[in-house]
């Protein structure tokens, strides 16, 4: 639940922002949570990167995957990524002038975790299944919510249920992730 206090505070960010949003808060030693929209539909835009990474780390541990396996890709596929010195800081600085690179599967879950990189998450989405192939491995985790239906740029647009989640089940996935059996201990 939610106190009085955090509601309206919560209610007076979105009022000085106008926006909406969307809060949902485990204790990951108790039961305590804190809630605020959390069953109401988000736009993933990035946060699906996560998701991807521990896909593709799940499916290495799986011996289905190489972390150390090179992935090339072109200028022209840095180009379709869209804002490419701004939303493809790793992939465009690695790639250079030049009109080809390639980066390691393992570097590429580095780059879209850690700084959002889209040519990044293309091509490990695209090594993984696709949009469907990550919503089958949420699906796996207990996520019956949380949707991935296209690629970056595209996957930012607002769409309607299209790329989306709610603040509770994104928790309970990432919960899964981090702290449950999706993926073999470090």
């Amino acid at each position: 639940g939610i106190a009085a206090s955090h509601s309206a505070a919560l209610a007076a960010i979105e009022s000085r922002h106008g926006g909406r949003l969307g809060v949902f808060a485990r204790d990951t030693a108790g039961e305590g949570t804190l809630a605020w929209r959390a069953d109401e539909r988000f736009t993933l835009c990035s946060t699906f990167k996560g998701l991807l990474a521990a896909l593709i780390l799940a499916r290495a541990a799986a011996g289905q995957d190489d972390l150390a396996q090179p992935i090339p890709y072109t200028a022209r596929d840095l180009a379709r990524a869209g804002y490419p010195d701004f939303a493809c800081p790793v992939t465009a600085a690695r790639l250079g002038d030049r009109p080809r690179e390639s980066m390691t599967v393992g570097e590429l879950c580095q780059a879209a975790v850690e700084a959002s990189d889209n040519l990044a998450a293309i091509l490990l989405m695209r090594r993984a299944g696709g949009p469907a192939g990550l919503t089958r491995f949420v699906r796996t985790l207990g996520d019956a919510t949380t949707r991935i239906d296209r690629y970056e740029p595209d996957a930012n647009a607002y769409r309607g249920a299209l790329d989306t989640t709610t603040p509770r089940a994104i928790v309970a996935t990432t919960r899964a992730i981090l702290l449950g059996n999706a993926l073999p201990p470090p």
